[in-house]
């Protein structure tokens, strides 16, 4: 099996489109026992007479020391990351806390009254079927419901924990009622759960950081400067800037003083009309005042691709399946795509071929275009055929 990629073992590493941070290491894998042994050999060269031996006061001094110097280390490696967060402060960008995720709810309600009222901070609660975890929401605002127009009413609930674990409960799914409201007969999810964010890691902060830095002008002018502006913002990660294009007239060509940037999520999925419109308010506010900006989602390429490997001898089936899915996957997955607009067959052939267990690539699809000016893959359908080798 090959090792998990950066974007499938569930860290966040900072949007690809963002200059890469440079974080020194000062420790460079020094431990302890590397610094004890220098010692042991720098004495005996100084003292050629003097043994080493366990227990002794000038090893056990030497081992003190090399402890002492060790937990120093390991603080002044800290001080990159804590003279970033604070620099980033003074131009008024913290940490991405995270976000709850959100969705709407439909809340059916039976009775004689003529109307019902659902209080805003209402709480309902499921459980995730995938993991057994309760998760609570409350309703965003005050829901009424009136029988003799409709019986049920939507209302958009927001999670009261904040992180990413809870996206994706689908629609349909049961709510149970938290608070006392005797007139709902039924709760269900609406539309599927979304916009739940975990606290930034120190890579993608530094990722944001390496971003803002990157541009240091107060006014956006360079195409550049306003894909790295773009991906300042944390629920941006992806970005691709078009320069003098204007979306809604693209048979023009070009199309002088129009910027166009390309949005995505960090999985590469399109944002919100509410996240677009505070991406491109975000941008005009520090244009230049001639450039007329405009903000689009990415164009998604459907592909369906079949591969057909042989196993190198001895290779368990199952894991080379496993493995070439997860390759192809990582390979073609939006939020890593470097926005060209062609998946070559050799290239393809390529990264399958690189996975452990592979002996032989027999036959993958020909060339692959991909629509839009800001082309982004949609692996739906994936089927790996393997031989015995």
């Amino acid at each position: 099996m090959t090792e998990p990629f950066p974007e499938l073992d569930g860290t966040t590493t900072g949007s690809p489109d963002a200059p890469a941070p440079v974080s020194p290491d000062l420790l460079e894998s020094i431990t302890e026992e590397d610094l004890v042994q220098a010692a042991i050999e720098h004495a005996q060269v100084a003292i050629p007479e003097w043994e080493p031996r366990a227990g002794h006061t000038e090893v056990i001094l030497m081992e003190s020391l090399a402890q002492m110097l060790t937990i120093l280390s390991f603080a002044v490696q800290q001080a990159p990351t804590e003279l970033l967060e604070q620099l980033m402060r003074l131009y008024g960008t913290d940490r991405d806390q995270g976000a709850s995720t959100r969705a709407v709810a439909r809340f059916e309600a039976s009775g004689s009254q003529p109307l019902y009222v659902v209080p805003e901070g209402t709480q309902v609660r499921t459980t995730m079927a995938s993991t057994g975890e309760v998760v609570d929401f409350t309703t965003t605002g005050r829901l009424e419901i009136q029988p003799q127009e409709s019986t049920s009413g939507l209302q958009e609930i927001v999670a009261v924990e904040a992180g990413a674990g809870f996206n994706g409960i689908p629609a349909g799914s049961t709510l149970e009622m938290v608070d006392n409201l005797p007139f709902l007969e039924h709760v269900q999810l609406d539309t599927p759960t979304a916009g739940g964010r975990d606290v930034e890691s120190d890579a993608a902060f530094q990722a944001r950081a390496s971003a803002m830095l990157g541009r240091l002008v107060s006014t956006l002018v360079l195409p550049d400067h306003f894909q790295q502006a773009a991906v300042e913002l944390p629920e941006v990660g992806r970005a691709r800037v078009i320069d003098v294009y204007d979306p809604t007239d693209p048979e023009a060509g070009e199309s002088p003083g129009h910027v166009t940037v390309a949005v995505a999520d960090n999985d590469g999925q399109p944002l919100t009309p509410g996240q677009m419109g505070e991406v491109k308010h975000h941008l005009e506010q520090q244009a230049m005042a001639s450039l007329i900006i405009h903000i689009i989602e990415p164009t998604y390429t459907s592909l369906d691709i079949t591969l057909e490997v042989r196993a190198a001898p001895g290779a368990n089936l199952e894991d080379v399946e496993d493995a070439v899915e997860e390759r192809v996957q990582s390979w073609l997955s939006p939020a890593r795509w470097g926005w060209g607009d062609m998946v070559r067959q050799f290239a393809l052939v390529s990264e399958v071929s690189q996975v452990e267990g592979v002996a032989q690539v027999l036959s993958a699809p020909a060339d692959m275009s991909l629509d839009g000016v800001a082309p982004l893959p949609s692996v739906d359908q994936l089927t790996v055929t393997v031989q015995e080798g």
